[in-house]
């Protein structure tokens, strides 16, 4: 039976159990707080680094005009980058950044980040198989007007 709220800390229990990377992170691109990291990262190395040292190149300018914005705007943002995965391999992260609030002033921006790399892939499987039908299509067509 779930316990009252309030007896229980549900933030700390929802930030640990999800998969979900969760973080602070300040204008910058500092990270603040992080709930976890990835095998081959440690906390202690990852708080206090910034954003970037984890996004591929290509990416960094996207995801700083992003954070800008949050904190200029107090809006929020999503998007798709790849990043670091696992044991240093490539993952795709669906990303959303939101404005942490004190009354109208953007204090820090929430990070959360979804690791989508099985979705990705199935999707590029999806357009192979779509390609080779439409290339088989194209070719039967071919082979009925002669």
């Amino acid at each position: 039976m779930m316990e009252e709220q309030g007896s229980k800390n549900w933030e700390k229990a929802l930030l640990s159990g999800t998969p979900d990377i969760a973080m602070v992170a300040d204008l910058a691109g500092n990270i603040l707080y992080i709930n976890h990291v990835l095998p081959g990262f440690t906390l202690e190395k990852v708080i206090g680094s910034n954003i970037s040292n984890y996004i591929p190149p290509g990416y960094e300018v996207a995801y700083k005009e992003a954070l800008s914005e949050v904190f200029e705007k107090g809006t929020s943002k999503e998007f798709v980058v790849t990043g670091a995965g696992p044991d240093n391999t490539t993952a795709w992260y669906l990303t959303r950044i939101g404005a942490i609030k004190n009354g109208e002033v953007v204090e820090a921006a929430a990070v959360i980040s979804t690791d989508i790399t099985q979705r990705m892939l199935v999707d590029d499987d999806l357009k192979a198989c779509k390609l080779e039908v439409e290339r088989l299509q194209a070719r039967v067509n071919e082979l009925q007007d002669k």
